[in-house]
């Protein structure tokens, strides 16, 4: 056995441990609210006649695909859920394929897979819902099922490899969503990604419809919200940049020979390389962001093009960024009607407080940036910090101080880890 394997067999076994006991917890803790333990094996006796016939046919055709098909039609089979948005009916039939191969043969490597990939696209679903008791009890399910495969079927390899990599991207989830600890999911991150390097070196994955490149922006995203700097210099974030560079190569090569291959740069990948890009640009990175970009010039997005502009309007002089800002508020307002939330919060916040960095003693127009930002922080709590900045300006530092800390609380209670080391930041350098 190999070492990602070794490693991953040792995964299972304490992260099973963990999850068992952090279910156990998480279902007592519900059972005060009246939590309902089988809503999804109930789920037909809220459908009506036409729904019933319709449901019960599904299953007996999906029954009966998978027993003359095998396990390989699973995928095939939930993406049909997946695409039509019904998680609730596709868990219930997860369940029911996972009775039905409990008990026919359930020793088998056959009968094995089927659960287990009946368990992963449950996971799936349950992960869109948000329904974390219920990710919970099947992860633990998935993770007992996966060990026992993996110590009855050692030999194979593909699938335990495949697996695996699903393993360490649920416990990503669930670190993430669930827990909170930005570190230990980093860490499930970097196991995944690991294990997906040597499926390429195996050839069990190849290029360029498969990649790693959403791997490496999630581990490159992670790593710089990751506020414990001891685990941060345990983790050689250049090594992980100089990987995507390599596969962004990789992926040119093939959409350069071929445009059938330009499919791979759809809209989701270019939407995580601008994010990425925006972050290494603002944490310093210049090198590496000038390098990426120049393998993919043509993928910038207007609002990566603004929130750029205005990093490097902050670094002018004063006089200068004034009249950069005021040129580029028009151009900031046509933005903002096709953004999402988060990127209208980034803008605003870049904007104004680059406003507040160069307008010194001005009373004024601080008064008047002041009301803006204070409309805005109602709607983007990052916003508060801006506001706070503008407080100190106009002399009115004890209620900045009380602003912060009041919204370094809710932070704290709500578990935003990055709003909180912003204004944990600003209030180390400012008082």
């Amino acid at each position: 056995m190999n070492f990602e394997l070794f490693g991953l067999e040792q995964d299972l076994k304490i992260e099973g441990e963990n999850i068992e006991k952090y279910y156990n917890d998480y279902l007592e803790l519900n059972k005060i609210f009246g939590v309902d333990e089988n809503k999804y094996d109930n789920l037909l006796l809220e459908y009506g006649t036409e729904e019933l016939k319709y449901s019960l046919s599904l299953m007996t055709n999906t029954l009966r695909n998978i027993e003359k098909k095998g396990y390989k039609i699973i995928e095939p089979i939930f993406d049909t859920f997946r695409s039509s948005g019904d998680y609730e009916l596709g868990i219930f039939i997860a369940n029911r394929i996972i009775e039905k191969y409990k008990e026919t043969n359930p020793e088998t490597p056959e009968s094995f897979l089927i659960r287990i990939y009946a368990l992963k696209n449950a996971l799936d679903f349950l992960s869109l819902k948000d329904d974390k008791l219920y990710y919970l009890k099947y992860l633990r399910d998935f993770i007992k099922e996966l060990s026992e495969f993996l110590e009855i079927y050692p030999s194979y390899i593909e699938e335990i490899y495949r697996l695996g990599v699903h393993f360490y991207s649920f416990l990503y989830i669930h670190y993430l969503t669930i827990e909170n600890e930005i570190e230990k999911a980093l860490g499930s991150l970097l196991k995944l990604y690991n294990l997906r390097k040597s499926m390429f070196q195996t050839g069990i994955l190849k290029y360029p419809y498969e990649h790693n490149i959403y791997y490496l922006i999630n581990i490159i995203l992670l790593y710089f919200k990751v506020n414990d700097e001891l685990v941060k210099l345990s983790v050689d974030i250049n090594e992980y940049i100089s990987d995507l560079k390599v596969e962004l190569e990789k992926i040119k090569e093939f959409v350069d020979k071929s445009p059938k291959y330009q499919i791979v740069l759809n809209s989701d990948l270019k939407r995580y390389l601008n994010e990425v890009l925006t972050t290494l640009y603002s944490v310093g990175f210049e090198e590496d962001y000038n390098e990426i970009v120049s393998i993919f010039p043509n993928i910038l997005s207007k609002e990566h093009k603004l929130i750029i502009k205005l990093y490097e309007i902050d670094r002018m002089d004063t006089f200068e960024a004034l009249d950069k800002l005021k040129k580029i508020k028009p151009d900031m307002d046509t933005a903002f009607n096709n953004l999402t939330n988060e990127k209208k919060e980034i803008i605003s916040f870049l904007f104004y407080n680059t406003y507040l960095n160069h307008l010194g003693e001005d009373l004024e127009e601080i008064e008047k940036i002041k009301s803006e930002v204070e409309r805005l922080s109602k709607k983007f709590s990052s916003l508060k910090v801006v506001l706070a900045k503008a407080l100190v300006k106009i002399g009115q530092r004890e209620e900045a101080k009380s602003l912060l800390e009041r919204e370094k609380e809710k932070a704290i209670i709500s578990g935003n880890k990055t709003l909180q080391k912003l204004i944990e930041d600003y209030l180390s350098s400012e008082f």
